[in-house]
């Protein structure tokens, strides 16, 4: 069964044209790139604390 998968995925099987790499490149990057960036935004510090109101009202 799967060598007849395997001779029908053979037969049909294209190339991926130059814009088609291209795009599959700028795709992937834009995506890990936004994934790097919200977990990095995420998982640092703030740069500065929020400052206490007074009364002990705040976060």
């Amino acid at each position: 069964m799967f060598a007849t998968l395997h001779q029908a995925a053979e037969r049909h099987a294209e190339t991926l044209s130059t814009g088609g790499w291209i795009m599959m490149i700028l795709s992937i990057g834009a995506v890990t790139g936004l994934v790097v960036y919200c977990y990095k935004r995420i998982l640092t510090h703030p740069e500065m604390d929020e400052p206490d109101l007074p009364g002990g009202l705040g976060p």
